[in-house]
């Protein structure tokens, strides 16, 4: 899931403190990541919690790794 635009995105993140552009990608794998957590933390389903931890590891290799880690801690 990803916002369907050209430009950077603003975030900010209340729970953490979290201020910075982003591009599209990256917003959109940090808002999977929230979700998927809240999900995981809702249902406990192995299969979603699966699917965070698969999508975390690939944060490690996006380009905006740095960013990414820094929203979602």
């Amino acid at each position: 899931m990803a916002p369907d635009l050209d430009e950077d995105l603003t975030l900010f993140i209340e729970s953490n403190g979290y201020e910075g552009e982003v591009s599209p990608d990256a917003a959109g794998i940090i808002a999977t990541l929230y979700a998927l957590n809240h999900l995981c933390h809702t249902t406990r389903s192995e299969k979603l919690i699966d699917a965070y931890y698969l999508l975390r590891d690939y944060v490690g290799q996006h380009a905006e790794a740095s960013k990414i880690y820094s929203a979602i801690d």
